[in-house]
């Protein structure tokens, strides 16, 4: 078996070289959010009434990880009556 270790320095190359997606979601909704004139507080109030148990302060943080799920998005851009997405 031969075993192909990369230097250390490209895998770091590699690794810089991806893209953040975290950082991109979190930046696509905030942007939208600012677009639309729309707060945490507001968002969070919306969220709650249909159904979910989120605050602006667990909205804001769940927003900075950039951790949240596609339907969790799109729930946001409802709320905010976005029809479209720029992504760029």
């Amino acid at each position: 078996m031969f075993l192909k270790i990369e230097p250390h320095w490209r895998a770091l190359r590699n690794l810089m070289v991806e893209r953040d997606w975290h950082w991109e979601a979190r930046q696509l909704l905030k942007r939208e959010m600012d677009a639309t004139g729309v707060g945490y507080a507001e968002l969070a109030g919306s969220l709650r009434l249909k159904g979910m148990k989120v605050t602006a302060k667990s909205l804001s943080t769940k927003l900075n990880r950039g951790t949240f799920t596609l339907a969790f998005f799109l729930q946001c851009l409802d709320i905010m009556k976005v029809d479209e997405v720029k992504l760029r």
